[in-house]
């Protein structure tokens, strides 16, 4: 394995090259140093559990809350300027699964009456502005957020919200990061969401030239739409569950178009507009 790559995991995952740690070999504790001997071959697997040290995603955003401006930046770093006119609870992330283990919390602040903390439930079972050290006994879902007090004012300062595995030594920030795993979930989710290519061997329904048509799909389907002006200054319109999808329209002569639109069942397509203009479809099934 290259430096570049081992430079990579260790930057990640907080570790240095030529630092030791534990590794459980058949129960028994062996200790193991960060150079290419030991990683090579490894690498992959390791980026596959840990997309980055810091196990803690943020979803919030820049707004003002109770007279605090918090402002987030593309790191993950929120900056928080103002003086709070109630207690604030700054929702860093609503839902975020962690698996049974020791952890760290960190803030970059350390201050008693602003810091971030996190909850299983309605229960804080950390806060930054302590040592921020927590257990999970079992897999939990929690919520992190930013703690400010009533009345107290912040000029400028800035949070750097992390949880780290408590195995990991090195307490500099890095933002949040999805882990391989996590990121081919995501893509086999949005693959399922788009729809099938057209099955051009499997017709379902078809329609010639008409001044006007409906077709509601009895299944996942495409259909080929296409559209006849039919003479000058007129135009036809296709329309899917009422809305405009498609439209031809020519002040000199005729003028056709076609069309490639998925529909799912139940979806209306109709063609609309004046009776002298023309409309058509072919409907096709999805390709497994």
């Amino acid at each position: 394995m290259s430096d570049k790559r081992i430079s990579a995991l260790t930057e990640q995952t907080g570790l240095a090259t030529g630092d030791f740690f534990a590794v459980d070999n058949a129960g028994e504790t062996e200790s193991k140093k960060i150079d290419q001997a030991y990683f090579s071959g490894q690498y992959d697997d390791m980026q596959n559990i840990l997309g980055s040290k810091n196990l803690m995603p943020n979803e919030a955003s820049t707004q003002v809350v109770s007279g605090i401006t918090f402002t987030k930046y593309s790191d993950g770093r929120i900056k928080a300027n103002g003086t709070a006119s109630a207690n604030i609870n700054f929702t860093l992330s609503s839902s975020f699964w962690l698996p049974k283990g020791d952890y760290i919390l960190t803030d970059g602040v350390k201050n008693q009456n602003y810091y971030v903390d996190i909850k299983n439930g309605s229960t804080v079972i950390a806060r930054a502005r302590d040592d921020g050290a927590f257990t999970l006994a079992a897999d939990a879902t929690l919520l992190s957020e930013i703690w400010i007090t009533s009345g107290q004012t912040i000029s400028n300062v800035t949070f750097y919200p992390m949880v780290r595995p408590a195995n990991i030594p090195n307490t500099e920030y890095v933002p949040y990061a999805k882990s391989n795993k996590e990121l081919t979930e995501d893509v086999a989710s949005l693959n399922a969401s788009f729809p099938k290519y057209p099955d051009m061997s499997n017709e379902i329904a078809i329609i010639g030239w008409q001044t006007s048509f409906s077709y509601t799909a009895t299944q996942d389907c495409w259909a080929i739409v296409g559209l006849d002006s039919g003479a000058a200054s007129t135009s036809a319109i296709a329309k899917l569950n009422g809305i405009r999808i498609a439209q031809v329209y020519d002040v000199t002569t005729s003028c056709q178009a076609t069309s490639l639109i998925p529909l799912k069942k139940g979806d209306i397509l109709t063609k609309e507009a004046a009776s002298t203009t023309r409309g058509m479809y072919i409907i096709y099934g999805m390709r497994n």
